[in-house]
Order: C-alpha cells, then structure tokens, then sequence
C-alpha cells in the first residue's frame, strides 16, 4: 500500500471519527437541554410558593398574635382565614403556624381548620422546624422530603420565620403533594430508553416517568428506604460519578454503562435539595 493510499485512509478513518465525537456532543447537549427545562419547571414551582408563603407571613394579624396579651380568640380566628385563603388559591395541603416551642397554634388540612385541642406540641422534631428559625425576614426554605403525619403522604414543605418586632416567636409552614411536581415534569416524556428522575440529595428515587411510585403511607414505616429505590444502588459502570453529584448538588452530564454493555447518557441537575435526571439509553 503506497503513502497517498495510507494518507487517504487515515484522512477517512479522522473523518468518521470526529463525525462520531459530533454526533455523541450532540447527544449530550441534547440531554442537558432536557435536563435545564425539567429544572426550570420545578424551580419556577419553587419560586411560586415561596412568593405565596413570604406574602402570607406579612400580615400584621401575626405580630398581633404574638405581641398581644389580651384574648387572642379574634386574631385565631383572622389567621385561620388567611391559611385558608392560601389554601384555596395554592392548592396548598397543609399550613400551620409553629411557635418557638414547637407549639402549633394553627392548622389547616385541605380546607378543614384543625379544632385547637387537636394542635400540636410537639413540632420541634419536625424536620423543617430548625432550618426555619435560622432564617431571616422573608427568607424562605425548601424542607427535604418528607411523610406529612397529617396528610398521610409524602410532601415537599416550605418555611419561613414571622416576626413580632426584632423577635422571631414562630414560623410559617405549608406543604405541597409531590403528584403535582412529578406530573409537571413528566410531561411529554414516554418509554423506557429515555426518561426523567427525580431524586433527594441522598439519591431516593421518588419520581420516575416510566412507572407510579406510590406516595401515599403504607403502614407505620416513615423513611425513604422503605419507599423509594436509590440510585446508589444502580449497577452501572461510571454510576458513582452520578452519585456523587447528586449527593453534593452538582450538575453536569456523563455516559455509564449496563452490565450488558449498553450505555446511558445521564444529564444531572439540582433544583434546591434534589436532583433531576435525564437518562437515555443509546
């Protein structure tokens, strides 16, 4: 074989190579877009109920509430009426007022104001309890996920503190149903060589566009492992690349592969304490 024909050869075999490299960026792109539009679809939900929860903890009926020292029985009444006003232009689950102590003072469960002798003391060990007194003035967090013990499934909550003066008595809190967020984003996705996942920054599994996970409670069990699957546990070459990125809230995108040889792009993305993921089988 002369030099032209080995030049010809490898000017050939160079072309099909970086037409391949173009074809796999493409692919790859083609992922993360998908992945940005998912998070954009749960960032903008995000943001719609923390504008609600921020707006509802203004009113001045709260400071009233918790400065006064007179009968509080009018003031309860008025913050009942703006946790129902959430409610109904919310679709909000649940919203309770949580004073320092742990101490509910008020409570609504769909549209049903919870009777005084059935409020809470013991909210202190709720897992959003915490993050919400270290926040300042309008400042709202997202709460893990967690299985709401008044609704009786798995929720999303959001938190901010109220304040009385330079005092900060208690927080506002509200829970959201996970079904709303999982259908949002499965919109327009179908089949199972490409599909979308949610996760927690622990990796739990608990949205997944090929199948229905369920979210309501089964029994007395109350953590993540007795409901959702885990990434973790994925048995995919290059899969602790993902898992690590979706612990500490990283994005980006990478290729694994099966044991079977067949390979995944997976485009991985946080939206506050999850991950979202676009997977595609090639």
């Amino acid at each position: 074989m002369n030099n032209a024909i080995r030049a010809l050869i490898g000017l050939s075999l160079g072309a099909m190579t970086l037409a391949a490299a173009e074809l796999a960026l493409a692919d790859e792109q083609a992922m993360v877009k998908r992945v940005n539009q998912k998070v954009a679809i749960i960032d903008n939900l995000h943001k719609k109920a923390q504008r609600a929860l921020v707006t509802a903890a203004q009113d001045k009926v709260f400071p009233e509430y918790f400065s006064t020292s007179k009968d509080k029985t009018a003031l309860k009444g008025r913050i009942d009426k703006v946790s129902l006003t959430v409610q109904s232009r919310f679709d909000v689950d649940e919203m309770c007022l949580i004073d320092e102590n742990g101490h509910e003072h008020s409570r609504i469960v769909g549209n049903a104001i919870a009777p005084d002798e059935d409020l809470s003391t013991e909210e202190a060990s709720a897992p959003f309890f915490d993050l919400a007194f270290a926040l300042q003035q309008r400042e709202v967090a997202v709460a893990p996920i967690y299985l709401s013990a008044d609704t009786l499934r798995w929720v999303v909550a959001y938190v901010t503190p109220l304040m009385a003066g330079d005092a900060k008595p208690a927080i506002l809190h509200f829970e959201h149903n996970l079904h709303k967020y999982r259908d949002l984003v499965n919109k327009g996705v179908s089949g199972e060589a490409s599909y979308v996942l949610m996760l927690t920054r622990e990796g739990y599994i608990f949205s997944d566009s090929r199948k229905d996970i369920p979210l309501e409670a089964q029994g007395e069990a109350a953590d993540h492992a007795s409901y959702f699957d885990n990434i973790k546990d994925w048995e995919m070459s290059g899969m602790d690349k993902v898992v690590e990125a979706v612990n500490s809230g990283e994005e980006g995108v990478t290729r694994v592969k099966d044991a079977s040889g067949a390979e995944y792009i997976i485009a991985y993305k946080p939206s506050e304490s999850w991950s979202i993921l676009a997977v595609e089988k090639q």
